[in-house]
């Protein structure tokens, strides 16, 4: 009945784990997934070796990764009216996505630097505005752009000369702005 939220959360409300956890059991990774210990956060000693092999499904086909690389660059937009909220949150429910859920940002590649595939942070606006921003002036993952999901399922690749407000829209779940 909901998006996965952009991290689990400990009874403190610490963050444990990446929304790509989550998802590991809709996306036939059942064998990864039985590994990881949900009570402990993504870099206990106890989920070391679940956080050091990297479904390849987190990483971009087109980008070289050495073996043993376990940085993705797929990361959730978070923050107030975003489908990553902030953590905590249960997970957005599709009636929420009031601007459609073919204009809503579920996932984004992000220019710039990753993170390992299990931790529990994302991205939120105003830092993947900068990065975009970055990224059009030479550092992007692709060579003119890079990719989203949207909340329909959907694949798009957007181009790194995009305006922000355009970004901000696809980003923000409900301001009427499709």
């Amino acid at each position: 009945g909901h998006l996965p939220p952009a991290c689990t959360t400990d009874g403190n409300g610490r963050p444990l784990h990446s929304w790509r956890v989550e998802i590991l059991p809709f996306v036939d990774q059942m064998a990864i997934y039985n590994r990881i210990d949900k009570k402990e956060p993504w870099n206990s000693p106890k989920n070391k070796a679940a956080a050091a092999v990297m479904p390849p499904l987190f990483s971009c086909p087109s980008t070289a990764q050495p073996p043993g690389d376990t940085q993705t660059h797929y990361m959730m937009v978070v923050g107030p009216n975003t489908v990553g909220g902030k953590p905590g949150d249960p997970g957005t429910r599709p009636a929420d996505i009031t601007d459609g859920r073919s204009n809503t940002l579920l996932v984004v590649e992000v220019p710039g630097p990753g993170m390992n595939w299990m931790e529990p942070k994302d991205i939120t606006l105003p830092e993947l505005l900068a990065r975009v921003k970055a990224a059009s002036q030479g550092k992007a993952p692709h060579v003119r752009g890079f990719n989203i999901a949207t909340c329909d399922g959907a694949v798009h690749f957007l181009p790194v000369t995009l305006d922000e407000e355009t970004l901000q829209r696809l980003a923000i779940i409900n301001d009427g702005q499709p």
